[in-house]
């Protein structure tokens, strides 16, 4: 006969196991476009979220989340107190500011337009949309979309950055990851 707390120990255990299972859900991305386009810029994008999906759910990108450093201090400009792990967990959660509740997925609503201006693309965490203008999507490799739609979801998420260019910009979470994205997306369409 099995000990009391043997069988308590294996079924802690074995419980853990199972929530942890649970939670570990695989990271989906939706795209709806809010209005037509060309097919070659539709399928750009839906070649780029189908890239994003595969990242978001890698284990070298929940490291690089997990592991960045800046200045040599673990962590990301502009993270409101958030540990690098926090961060990775509300990017697989997938809550978004205006639809909140953890469903795994990056919900993404597309509308195009075009400036001659150097944004590339825009969002809020108080609009469902991310405006993509034309003249990037045009110029830009599927990695790049890759790394500007997580960019862009990642306001969604609440994450914000400094809208002026200064040297801790570019590793604010939606700059940081918009680049790690974009160079994992790189490394797999290279293998």
């Amino acid at each position: 006969m099995q000990h009391p707390l043997f069988l308590i120990t294996l079924f802690v255990a074995f419980t853990c196991s199972l929530a942890e299972a649970r939670s570990i859900e695989p990271m989906k991305v939706e795209v709806e476009f809010l209005e037509t386009s060309t097919p070659e810029r539709i399928k750009k994008i839906q070649s780029a979220a189908k890239l994003l999906e595969k990242i978001l759910n890698t284990e070298i990108f929940k490291s690089r989340v997990e592991g960045y450093t800046h200045n040599g201090v673990r962590g990301y400009t502009d993270s409101e107190g958030r540990s690098n792990e926090q961060i990775y967990k509300m990017i697989i959660d997938g809550s978004e500011v205006l639809s909140p509740g953890i469903d795994h997925t990056a919900n993404i609503k597309i509308t195009f337009y075009y400036r001659p201006s150097s944004t590339v693309a825009q969002t809020s965490t108080q609009s469902l949309v991310i405006d993509f203008n034309k003249k990037y999507l045009d110029q830009f490799t599927v990695n790049e979309v890759s790394g500007t739609l997580i960019h862009e979801w990642l306001h969604k998420l609440g994450f914000g950055h400094s809208y002026r260019y200064n040297s801790r910009r570019d590793h604010s979470i939606p700059y940081a990851i918009g680049y790690m994205v974009r160079d994992l997306a790189e490394d797999l369409i290279d293998e």
